[in-house]
């Protein structure tokens, strides 16, 4: 990615100093990275290039001024000097008097943030306009799995064993999905019940990580609780949802996973969609689950599904 590691940074803040390094190096001007809180949705300065003032950091953006307005609308947003680029008067006397502009920051439709940069916009010519437009795309989704990621956790919707979603998460999830067309698999790991609860959790937070690779971004890969996962699958008919189940079956069949002894496993599927198998999203899980103890009394390592 242009500018920043291969790596991904773990929080939203080295996101940030990533994004206004880079954006410095490509302006040769000092920048800031304003993040707005998707609870509270509040912005504040979460980061600052090398030779900025760090009393900036943690300080509130308003929402009047132009850093602000950039956070709520993909715009840019020029202003005159400190207080009417972030609002209120600052105690940065070497850029009071100085101009600034600020840029929207994005994850997809949603408003995230803002980059500021400390110069006026005529001083960034057309091609370096490109790139550094470029960069705040990228960081900007980069930016927004964190931020999702950090809300989901202080709401309560990650499972705390192995770090997916959890089932508040995943009816949240299924509630919101506007369109008919889904499907949920329904999925347990047969075996997780024979080991000892440390050897049990290890397992499971192996398995919530091959879901995880095995699913697209938007897909949502619950534990829904003891050797049990849902894994919703938004606008995937019956036939597709299979496919996916088969996928994971296939996944959990050949990972050798990691104990203090070689341990394999295989794990159970049962496979529900609208609108093959049921009307309404409510009765989704009782009928993926229902498949599910279909398949596990055929035997393990079995998908099934309701007709």
């Amino acid at each position: 990615m242009t500018g920043f590691s291969h790596q991904l940074p773990p929080t939203v803040e080295s996101i940030g100093v990533a994004l206004a390094e880079a954006a410095m190096r490509l302006t040769h001007c000092s920048t800031l990275v304003v993040v707005r809180d998707p609870a509270t949705q509040e912005a504040s300065i979460v980061a600052a290039s090398v030779g900025t003032d760090r009393r900036l950091l943690g300080m509130p953006v308003e929402p009047g001024s132009a850093a602000g307005r950039a956070c709520v609308g993909n715009v840019i947003r020029e202003a005159s000097g400190m207080e009417d680029l972030l609002g209120s008067a600052r105690d940065d006397r070497r850029h009071r008097e100085g101009q600034g502009v600020a840029f929207g920051i994005r994850d997809a439709d949603t408003s995230i943030g803002a980059l500021v940069v400390l110069a006026p916009l005529q001083m960034i010519d057309g091609s370096t306009l490109d790139r550094l437009l470029t960069l705040i795309d990228e960081a900007g989704q980069l930016i927004g799995q964190r931020l999702a990621a950090r809300f989901a956790r202080e709401m309560g919707l990650i499972d705390a064993i192995t770090g997916n979603p959890n089932g508040p998460a995943l009816k949240k999830a299924m509630r919101e999905w506007v369109l008919k067309r889904c499907s949920l698999v329904s999925m347990a790991v047969d075996q997780v019940l024979t080991l000892d609860i440390d050897r049990g959790n290890a397992i499971l937070k192996q398995v919530a990580s091959l879901l995880r690779n095995n699913l697209r971004d938007y897909d949502v890969p619950a534990r829904t609780g003891g050797e049990e996962f849902a894994l919703f699958l938004p606008d995937t008919g019956l036939d597709g949802a299979v496919v996916v189940a088969d996928r994971v079956r296939k996944a959990v069949g050949e990972w050798e996973f990691e104990l203090d002894r070689e341990w394999n496993a295989t794990c159970s599927l049962g496979v529900a969609s609208i609108p093959e198998t049921v009307s309404e999203v409510d009765d989704l899980m009782e009928a993926a689950a229902g498949a599910r103890v279909e398949a596990r009394e055929s035997g393990p390592n079995r998908i099934a599904t309701l007709h």
